[in-house]
């Protein structure tokens, strides 16, 4: 007995932990999302799911291959591991219960019967995958919960598939197989998240401005190279912080923090109301860039002229109740089919930009 639970247990945890490897690897692949914004995320991770049909489908073909009784019961038992575990790693609740609905359809077609009981089984697991996506999230912070939803499904679906599937006196060792490779394939995937989570961290840090949340210069300099190596045209929008250098003088340097912090906020609040595709850079000190792809200069002025509306609106208040208003100069421009390196219509912009502020500030040039 203790053998043959051994082997059982290696066997699935090889499979499920190749599983998480290879899906963790197809994150790394496809996961463009660094800076979150995706506006569907279940539609993101369908590639993810159909990872999993695959898998679960050639795991369990091989109960044809292989036609074992004690075969068939170790790679049923397979699949339900990897699903009750890619329902941990995966955020939406649409494609936990989409993975859920797939692995159940595939047993009852592998096994030409399911019983009543085993359906209202995973009805249940798909309940308690609701109260989990509502009170215990993420995985890796409520171990307990988590590995009980599993055992839930693993355990009780052997329960209750006994009289079907005559296990002959395999229960036990089924039971406590799926147990040991719940715990087992919980740690591995723990550090696989945490090492996935670290990587997303480091990549955002490099691409965006620590204090602002807008992206940085060196995010600017390569999107605009892109854009322009793929011959996209592109309108830019800079921004300079009126009397910015005034406001640290007179407030103090916190105060001009919290001015930056509040005009990035309320740029890219306004920037994801008009144009998805619409980027935010802080390119140094007070000094912003928004980036439209394939835009207008009679669009990109429109939205300027919002962007000095809502700024002029901007309080910033001060620990001592003071109230400070500030304005912005702007300078817009385009790619022109002239242009022979990327950085030439920032250079047009930044030029306008100066002309704003030479020209008396709070004011936009160019885009007409």
């Amino acid at each position: 007995m203790l053998a043959v639970t051994g082997f059982t247990w290696v066997v699935m945890t090889f499979f499920s932990v190749a599983f998480i490897a290879l899906l963790q690897q197809l994150m790394h692949w496809i996961d463009w999302d660094v800076e979150e914004t995706v506006t569907w995320p279940w539609r993101h991770e369908l590639a993810y799911t159909a990872f999993l049909a695959v898998t679960t489908t050639v795991i369990l073909s091989m109960v044809d291959v292989l036609p074992l009784h004690t075969v068939g019961l170790i790679l049923t038992n397979c699949v339900l591991l990897i699903m009750t575990t890619y329902n941990n790693v995966i955020m939406t609740l649409r494609n936990k219960l989409l993975a859920t609905g797939w692995t159940f359809a595939l047993i009852s077609v592998h096994f030409g019967t399911i019983s009543w009981t085993v359906t209202l089984l995973f009805i249940g697991y798909a309940l308690l995958l609701w109260l989990e996506q509502l009170r215990f999230v993420p995985f890796d912070t409520h171990p307990v919960v988590t590995i009980l939803v599993q055992v839930y499904l693993g355990a009780g679906f052997w329960v209750l598939a006994d009289p079907t599937y005559r296990l002959q006196g395999n229960l036990l060792v089924l039971l406590v197989s799926f147990g040991l490779s719940v715990v087992a394939c919980y740690v591995f995937t723990v550090l696989l998240h945490n090492d996935h989570v670290s990587s997303m961290d480091s990549a955002r840090n490099a691409r965006t401005d620590g204090l602002t949340g807008a992206r940085n210069w060196m995010s600017f300099r390569d999107d605009t190279l892109q854009l322009f190596q793929s011959g996209t045209p592109y309108v830019i929008i800079a921004l300079d912080i009126d009397h910015f250098k005034q406001i640290n003088d007179t407030y103090g340097h916190l105060v001009g923090n919290r001015t930056l912090v509040s005009f990035s906020s309320t740029m890219q609040m306004l920037l994801s109301d008009v144009d998805a595709r619409a980027r935010l850079y802080r390119t140094g000190g007070e000094e912003f860039m928004v980036v439209l792809p394939e835009t207008t200069l009679a669009t990109a002025r429109g939205l300027a002229e919002r962007c000095q509306f809502a700024i002029r609106q901007l309080q910033i208040r001060t620990d001592d109740g003071q109230v400070v208003r500030i304005t912005a100069s702007l300078g817009i421009s385009a790619t022109v089919p002239g242009d022979e390196r990327a950085n030439a219509v920032f250079r047009r912009a930044d030029g306008q930009l100066y002309r704003a502020k030479q020209g008396g500030r709070d004011r936009i040039v160019g885009g007409r």
